[in-house]
């Protein structure tokens, strides 16, 4: 059965996997940075959203 990936976002909302190409792509796009930078800030700081953006912001 493929996966409802509405009903698997939606239950995690706070966490960024990298290894889910479409999760990227979202998060990319919401955060306003090119998918190659999101995937080196959350090996960098980890899959929690919130650090993630913390991340982001200190970028600029």
């Amino acid at each position: 059965m493929a996966e409802n990936l509405v009903d698997l976002f939606q239950r995690d909302r706070s966490r960024i996997h990298v290894d889910k190409e479409w999760e990227v792509a979202y998060w990319s796009k919401k955060l306003g940075v090119p998918k190659e930078t999101l995937v080196e800030i959350v090996n960098e700081v980890g899959p929690v959203v919130e650090n993630v953006v913390k991340k982001i912001k200190s970028l600029h």
